[in-house]
């Protein structure tokens, strides 16, 4: 599995775990709600670039098991969360 990113509406990151980068757009345009009729390029990016050292934290063994799905850094608890 790898981490995708792309950016939302607001310019927020928005995270997703999945095995290529088909899969990817697919779960993550579900987590941006674009209204039907409404065209909206989206790039989807390596999710590990350029990501600080003190964020990957338990990211690869996520990474390992899976599942595909939204990925979110919990902060307070400096770990990943799959959704």
């Amino acid at each position: 599995m790898k981490l995708y990113r792309t950016i939302d509406d607001k310019g927020g990151n928005v995270f997703g775990i999945a095995p290529n980068p088909d899969v990817a757009a697919s779960v993550l345009t579900t987590e941006l709600s674009i209204r039907p009729g409404k065209v909206r390029l989206l790039r989807f990016l390596d999710g590990m670039a350029d990501m600080p050292d003190d964020t990957i934290c338990n990211l690869p063994r996520l990474l390992e098991f899976g599942p595909i799905g939204f990925a979110l850094f919990d902060r307070g608890q400096r770990r990943w969360i799959d959704l």
